[in-house]
């Protein structure tokens, strides 16, 4: 959509037509997924996995960021989380963190 054109006077005698300065571009609204993925793929850049309430807070939704990493992981998207698993110092840390020794 473009804004009109003004018309105006100098003393009353011609008009000048100004042609508007500013050229709108049309914002492309993104839906709750297509946000919660875009920030997904940055944190993920920046080192980080967000969780589903991460997700929720840059969506301004409640308890739809978990369902969408579980739809993310079960299409393939992502990697199952469910067994994450951590070495840490002899240790073995799963993703509930309990640890226990590895032999």
């Amino acid at each position: 959509m473009s804004e009109p054109a003004m018309a105006c006077s100098i003393d009353g005698d011609e008009a000048i037509q100004i042609a508007p300065t500013s050229t709108a571009k049309p914002t492309i609204e993104m839906n709750a997924e297509e946000r919660m993925w875009a920030r997904y793929l940055a944190e993920q850049n920046a080192g980080r996995t967000p969780t589903g309430a991460d997700l929720d807070r840059i969506a301004g939704t409640h308890n739809y960021g978990r369902r969408i990493l579980r739809k993310w992981r079960d299409e393939g998207l992502l990697r199952s989380t469910s067994t994450s698993e951590v070495v840490v110092e002899g240790k073995h840390q799963t993703s509930s963190g309990r640890c226990v020794t590895t032999t």
